[in-house]
């Protein structure tokens, strides 16, 4: 994906999150169900050592993706669940390579809170997960002016990662509030790699990591 397209995503969802938190603002008052709703927007700081880049020799000083995702829990009282779902974007470039990364995740978490203000308008969740991820890989090699790039779309599915971190809830108006995740992720190689369009699965291909330093913003509210 080209870096103009996401920044436009990026936009759509900042503006969609901020129409959810006046929309929650106006009826906070009236919200009292336990189910809700966290669209987000997020970053996240790239491995030093992930093998893709180390294989295809990209600039490894701009080690930046962003995200767009959502999260659907349930509130016990003492304990959260919930479940997200997010898109990640990465665009790298050296030289005559570019290389683009788009990372769908899916993700089952707790949550426990572990201090709240007197005012309950503030409080700090620490939380725990487990995911999958999958990924595509997309590479392009320039070669003569005039001449098509050398390109290869590879697909990984069914890695493994586990998410840990602290939630940070702000301005809690009845079920709406904004919220900070700070969150490191472990990656795990589980899956499996096929170039696209092709059954063949390869053994000794890159392995791609999710950043493991990761800070979503997004906005909570009941549903």
């Amino acid at each position: 994906m080209k870096r103009k397209s996401i920044k436009t995503a990026l936009c759509a969802v900042a503006l969609s999150s901020m129409a959810f938190f006046f929309q929650g603002e106006a009826s906070a008052q009236n919200e009292s169900g336990n189910v809700w709703v966290s669209p987000f927007v997020g970053m996240s700081a790239l491995n030093g050592d992930n093998d893709v880049i180390d294989k295809f020799g990209c600039d490894a000083n701009v080690l930046n993706s962003y995200s767009l995702g959502y999260e659907l829990g349930y509130d016990f009282g003492k304990l959260y669940m919930f479940f997200g779902l997010e898109e990640e974007y990465t665009d790298l470039a050296k030289d005559d390579v570019s290389l683009g990364i788009k990372t769908t995740s899916v993700n089952i978490n707790l949550a426990y809170p572990l201090w709240r203000s007197n005012s309950q308008r503030f409080s700090l969740d620490f939380r725990l997960g487990v995911g999958m991820y999958n990924s595509n890989i997309e590479y392009a090699k320039e070669t003569v002016e005039n001449v098509p790039p050398v390109q290869s779309i590879v697909k990984q599915k069914y890695n493994l990662y586990l998410p840990v971190g602290l939630s940070f809830n702000l301005f809690k108006s009845g079920s709406s509030s904004a919220k900070i995740n700070v969150l490191y992720r472990h990656s795990f190689d589980t899956g499996t790699t096929k170039f696209f369009g092709s059954d063949s699965k390869l053994s000794d291909y890159a392995f791609n990591k999710l950043g493991s330093l990761y800070i979503t913003v997004g906005y909570t509210f009941g549903i």
